[in-house]
């Protein structure tokens, strides 16, 4: 086989850029490629969605909790205050009972001393 021949057939096995069928192949693989491109871009932007609906969903969430949350503290630091203020009025109104205990003690004491004395003159 001469060179020349040798050239011939490497041109033949090599598919030449400017080949109809090669370049139909080229544009057939870039379609297809273009394609498969466009389908994974569709999927991630319907996942992105998916996921901008579920983040937003939850952050609504979340500040309704904190908002039922902010509600329920400050109602019970009120029913803490309103009880203190109950407290505090029932001590003041249990004063006199103390002093009634302590005219009580003295009133007990007195009556035995009595009886004491009655004993004795019998």
């Amino acid at each position: 086989m001469t060179n020349s021949e040798e050239a011939d057939t490497q041109e033949e096995h090599t598919p030449s850029l400017f080949q109809q069928d090669f370049l139909d192949q080229l544009e057939k693989d870039a379609k297809g490629c273009s394609d498969n491109l466009m389908n994974l871009m569709a999927n991630l932007q319907f996942s992105l969605s998916e996921i901008s609906g579920l983040t937003i969903q939850h952050m609504e969430l979340y500040k309704r909790s904190l908002g039922v949350e902010s509600e329920t503290i400050q109602k019970s630091m009120v029913d803490v205050s309103n009880l203190m203020a109950r407290c505090h009025q029932l001590n003041e109104t249990l004063k006199p009972v103390e002093n009634m205990a302590t005219q009580i003690k003295e009133m007990k004491k007195q009556l035995d001393l009595f009886e004491n004395q009655l004993s004795r003159v019998k």
